[in-house]
């Protein structure tokens, strides 16, 4: 099966290269390679038939290495591919594809003489070995290096915009014993439009949930919403928007608005803390929406209209189960005692799984002895149900108790995290550092800390199990470990304000959407208690909450820079804080949230005055300045925006290129597409363009190129205006920028009409109106002065039966007929 497997990850991890996808690639054959624990069959290998076949798969794994050294290379660590060539040409000198990667890697990395000295050694050595000239793969090489040919210099094929079209999180072990409850829900969902699956913490509602989601085949889905971490109403439509992948606003009524005509399956799950609020969010959704159906998983009903119940039991024998989380394996002549210690501990599937993990120091035996009697003293004293509640409560206290007192303490302590977290924040919360290495693993080792995966790995701890261990913090530990968690969380917020703008932007993305769970709890302990502190947070990560389109949270995230508490923070803090709000008003296209950030960045400026001494007041001023100057430019108050371009230049580096000169360069172009003044907008945009290019901001790079492509058009040069957007596009597929994307290929579609292409212009049309639908995104509303002129013209130029007819077929056209749609239009 392992063989199997490996020969699966290899061809997977082949494929993914031969796309031009070399991250993907590695982590394929990184988990090909760590299949292997040592030789190959190495319990048979003396028989014949395991021997050739154990050479075979040798021979394979070293095509893997080396497919693996050439794929690292490809993402530009040449030295590190280069020095395990290196050695591995020293072991195998007549493996030749070894030197012709060992020669390219050097020929990356700027060492063109290396190069030609490898391809040198190789030659001399297979003369002297074999008595052969270099084969075609390392002669054709030799001959591209002399020529420099830019086919040796690795081409990266960009993840293109899309929008998820279903979301259930990955299944991290068997589902063992559940098939006849898996099944019967299924048909209660396809029966009923509400569903709710209760039962007692630790019955394994949420992996039933799981498994029919999975099994689910809806048009648009299924969806599965996690509100662990949720604490109010306005929460639960936040984690719909982010599952849903919407950008729009509107809370609960926008989600209804946007499910409307979709058929999907979403669960909402671990309910039990907001089953009011929940309930008035599904029935809602629900009048709404005729094909959408919702399964929740929580301990109690919802008591909503229309609500099927279906209680979840134990499992009728919990010892299968038991058998396959055992953390040592069981002998079968225990199958009566684990019978036995199943049935003590009611064969609640998580109960089975804390007690399996004690088989690494404790017989069967031991465990039953030291279970058997606690459970029947507490069960002589409670109806069945209560029994079970307490078979939970103490398994998890057999296993508490069993930790040491530093283990204990750090279980409490990650009880603050919600979502999960990684080992550095684990870290940094308990204020082990690198020390908190032994204690974390022994309690994944206990099963009361889940490895979730993923790299870096996260963990998790069962909802059941955070509650437990909440109960169990005294208040000092928590008050400190509290206060950990919002100072981690400041200064992970800190490092993701420049990461979220430059070429890691999406490595930021990815890191910031995991933690969005610990950011909101961070948010809600430190609003009250520390204003400057949330605004600082909020400050940092407000690029997460435009790039990522989630207007209502960002909203209300960013809403306590206007309140009265606010007043007393610093102006530089305000500032930023405000251009965030100012921000997503305009994704959202909220003119009077615009105007009013706009006044307060004045008033936030004027206090700082136009030449502070302090570096951070200095960038403060050159962030408010800049913002105001693009703003006033943008609607046409060129004279005013000038003024604040001024102030922002008198504090601006211009010596050297920096984001915040490449922004003022966008504001000033901006101004002179707004006067009419072409030459200038060429000429400060094209400059924004150069030094984004340079830095690899790419929201600069495709602002900066459509604002220039905006005043090509309105001079007439359609044909300038293309490849403009032709590398809008490339930046936001790039950066994973929908919005940006769906306001450029709107773009091209004017462009395509004026130039007598009505039907390219339709098409193009569909495929932004088709994830507008999707999202609740439209460029026109973001853009009142352009876009939508350039809607209302299509709109009004083309015959409506023959637009609706080529904007439908441009709404189901595929993500590649997409792509090569658009490229057509930017070259012309």
């Amino acid at each position: 099966m392992d063989a199997a497997t490996f020969d699966d990850l290899v061809t997977a991890g082949r494929a993914a290269a031969e796309r031009h996808e070399p991250e993907r690639a590695v982590r394929f054959f990184d988990d090909a390679l760590a299949l292997w624990r040592g030789p190959a069959f190495a319990d048979v290998v003396e028989w014949d038939f395991a021997a050739l076949a154990a050479a075979g798969l040798h021979g394979r794994r070293d095509a893997v290495i080396l497919d693996r050294l050439g794929t690292v290379s490809d993402l530009g660590d040449h030295d590190a591919a280069a020095a395990q060539l290196r050695s591995i040409v020293e072991r195998e000198p007549l493996l030749e594809r070894a030197w012709e990667l060992l020669a390219l890697a050097e020929y990356r990395a700027g060492r063109q003489a290396a190069a030609m000295a490898t391809f040198r050694r190789a030659r001399a050595v297979l003369a002297d070995e074999l008595g052969a000239e270099p084969g075609p793969g390392l002669t054709a090489l030799y001959e591209k290096m002399l020529r420099h040919d830019p086919v040796l210099i690795p081409r990266r094929t960009p993840e293109k915009p899309t929008r998820r079209t279903r979301y259930v999180p990955a299944e991290l072990t068997t589902l063992i014993g559940r098939d006849a409850a898996v099944a019967a829900v299924a048909r209660q969902v396809d029966e009923h439009r509400l569903v709710a699956l209760t039962g007692p913490g630790g019955v394994g509602k949420t992996r039933v949930a799981q498994r029919v989601a999975n099994d689910s085949d809806d048009a648009d889905g299924p969806w599965f919403v996690e509100l662990a971490g949720v604490h109010d109403t306005p929460g639960i439509s936040d984690a719909l928007v982010n599952v849903l992948g919407l950008t729009a606003q509107g809370g609960v009524d926008m989600v209804g608005a946007m499910l409307r005509d979709r058929r999907c399956l979403v669960v909402l799950d671990n309910c039990e803390h907001l089953v009011e609020s929940v309930a008035v969010v599904a029935e809602k959704l629900l009048r709404e929406c005729p094909g959408l159906r919702i399964l929740a998983t929580s301990r109690v009903a919802l008591g909503a209209e229309g609500e099927r119940v279906h209680p979840l039991s134990p499992l009728v024998d919990g010892t299968d189960l038991f058998y396959e989380r055992s953390a040592e394996p069981v002998g079968e002549s225990e199958r009566e005692n684990v019978r036995r210690l199943c049935e003590a501990l009611d064969n609640l599937p998580l109960a089975l799984e804390l007690a399996a993990a004690h088989t690494s120091v404790l017989s069967v035996t031991q465990l039953l002895d030291r279970l058997d009697d606690r459970f029947a003293l507490l069960k002589a004293r409670s109806s069945r149900t209560r029994g079970r509640h307490l078979s939970m409560r103490m398994v998890i206290d057999a296993s508490y108790t069993a930790l040491a007192p530093s283990q204990q303490t750090l279980m409490q302590q990650l009880a603050i995290f919600e979502g999960g977290f990684d080992f550095d924040a684990a870290a940094a919360v308990s204020g082990r550092g690198l020390d908190v290495l032994v204690d974390l693993a022994a309690l994944v080792d206990a099963s009361l800390v889940t490895v979730v995966g993923g790299d870096p790995r996260r963990y998790q701890m069962l909802e059941v199990l955070r509650e437990y261990a909440a109960g169990e913090i005294p208040g000092d530990v928590r008050s400190a470990a509290v206060s950990a968690h919002v100072e981690w969380i400041r200064a992970l917020a800190g490092d993701a304000y420049p990461g979220l703008r430059g070429p890691d932007c999406i490595t930021w993305m990815r890191r910031i959407e995991a933690e969005l769970p610990n950011v909101r709890a961070a948010l809600a302990h430190c609003r009250d208690a520390d204003i400057d502190v949330y605004l600082r947070i909020v400050g940092d990560l407000h690029w997460f909450w435009f790039r990522r389109g989630l207007i209502d949270e960002g909203v209300r995230l960013l809403a306590p820079v206007v309140s009265d508490a606010a007043d007393s923070s610093s102006a530089a803090l305000r500032i930023r804080v405000l251009s965030g709000r100012n921000l997503i008003a305009y994704l959202a296209g909220d003119g009077p949230t615009i105007f009013d950030s706009l006044q307060r960045l004045q008033s936030a400026l004027d206090e700082l005055g136009p030449d502070p001494d302090d570096a951070v007041d200095r960038g403060a001023v050159a962030e408010a300045a800049t913002m105001l100057a693009f703003f006033y430019a943008g609607a046409g108050a060129v004279d005013i925006a000038a003024t604040f371009a001024t102030v922002s230049r008198g504090v601006v580096d211009t010596g050297r290129d920096s984001d915040a000169l490449g922004e003022l360069e966008l504001a000033v172009g901006t101004a002179g597409l707004r006067s009419g003044d072409a030459a200038a907008a060429e000429l400060h945009l094209s400059e924004a363009i150069r030094i984004a290019s340079d830095s690899g901001y790419d929201w600069l790079l495709a602002s900066g190129c459509w604002i220039l492509a905006k005043s090509r058009i309105s001079v007439g040069d359609l044909a300038g205006a293309r490849p403009l957007l032709g590398r809008m596009i490339e930046a936001c597929e790039r950066s994973y920028d929908l919005t940006s994307w769906m306001v450029g290929v709107s773009t091209i579609a004017y462009v395509a009409f004026a130039s007598g292409e009505a039907t390219g212009a339709g098409l193009l049309t569909g495929v932004v109106r088709h994830r507008t639908e999707l999202t609740g995104y439209d460029p026109e509303n973001m853009d009142p002065i352009d876009m939508a002129r350039y809607g209302a013209e299509i709109r009004a130029g083309i015959d409506a039966d023959r637009l609706e007819r080529d904007a439908a077929a441009g709404a189901v056209l595929s993500r590649g007929d997409v792509s090569t749609l658009v490229a057509r239009f930017v070259t012309g």
